[in-house]
C-alpha cells in the first residue's frame, strides 16, 4: 500500500444527503426469495416494532470535521438490529430529527447536522463503540472527524443476510459512498470486505479487513484483535490525517 495522495476538500452535497431521506423499505426490498421449499419475502427481515419510527432510513453520519482531512475515514456497520426497550428513547429522538431534516426546504446543512447530533448520541451507544473509542484513543482523532454507515440502512429483526446487501448498496449505500468520498473504508462486520461494493465511478483508496463484534475492543478474548492492531499500524503509518490549512 502506497501513501495517499493530497487531494481537495471534500465538499458535502447536502441535496444529495437529503434525498437519502426518501428512500423507502418497500420499494427496495420488495422482492421474494426461496428457502427450504417455501416462499420468503425481504421485507419480513426488517423490524417493525417502533411503528414509524422504524420506517426510518439510517442516512449515515458524517462529523463537522471530516472534510477538514486529507485522508477521510468511513466506517461501515452492517444494521441496526431491533432494539431493547432501553434504545427506544435514541430511536425516538434520532426519529425527531429526522423528520426534521426530510421536512427541510432550505439550510440543509444545519438540519442535518442536528440529526447528526443525535446520530451521533447513538453510535456512541452503539456495540461499535468500544472500537471507535480505543481507535479514537490511539490515533488523533474523534467522532467528529470520521463518517460512520449502515450497510443495509432499515432496523433488522437480525443481523441482515447477504440477500439484503445487494439492493442496499445499490439504492443507498453505493450513493452515501459517493457523497462522502471516503479514502479509507473500515467494515466492522467480518468478511464484510466481499460484501461492499460499488455502483458508480467512484472506489475508496482501500477497504480494510473487517472486524468481529464483541463487547471490548481490546479484550485479550476478542477475535479480531490482530486485525484492530493492524488497522492502528496502517493508520499511524500510512494514512494519519492532516488538517488542511485555510486560508
Amino acid at each position: 500500500m502506497h501513501k495517499l495522495i493530497k487531494k481537495e476538500p471534500t465538499k458535502i452535497d447536502f441535496k444529495e444527503l437529503h434525498k437519502l431521506c426518501f428512500i423507502s423499505k418497500e420499494e427496495i426490498y420488495n422482492s421474494t426469495y426461496q428457502e427450504k421449499g417455501k416462499t420468503k419475502h425481504l421485507l419480513d427481515k426488517f423490524s417493525t416494532r417502533l411503528g414509524k419510527i422504524d420506517e426510518m432510513p439510517f442516512i449515515g453520519y458524517i462529523g463537522t470535521n471530516y472534510s477538514n482531512h486529507s485522508t477521510q475515514i468511513v466506517f461501515v456497520s452492517r444494521a441496526e438490529i431491533d432494539s431493547t426497550n432501553e434504545d427506544d428513547e435514541l430511536y425516538a429522538n434520532l426519529y425527531e430529527s429526522f423528520v426534521q431534516f426530510k421536512n427541510s426546504a432550505s439550510n440543509l446543512e444545519s438540519a442535518y447536522r442536528q440529526y447528526a447530533d443525535s446520530y451521533k448520541e447513538h453510535i456512541l451507544n452503539s456495540s461499535c463503540s468500544s472500537y471507535l473509542n480505543h481507535f479514537f484513543k490511539e490515533t488523533d482523532l474523534t467522532i467528529d472527524d470520521v463518517a460512520f454507515v449502515n450497510a443495509v440502512p432499515f432496523k433488522c429483526l437480525d443481523n441482515p443476510s447477504k440477500k439484503l446487501y445487494k439492493p442496499s448498496i445499490k439504492d443507498f449505500t453505493s450513493r452515501f459512498f459517493n457523497i462522502v468520498q471516503a479514502d479509507w473504508i473500515q467494515p466492522f462486520g467480518l468478511n464484510d470486505v466481499q460484501r461492499i461494493s460499488f455502483e458508480s465511478n467512484y472506489a475508496p483508496y482501500q477497504i480494510a479487513s473487517g472486524l468481529s463484534i464483541t463487547n471490548n475492543a481490546i479484550s485479550s478474548q476478542n477475535q479480531c484483535s490482530e486485525r484492530m492492531n493492524h488497522l492502528l499500524w496502517s493508520y499511524k503509518k500510512y494514512v494519519r490525517p492532516k488538517l488542511r490549512i485555510v486560508k
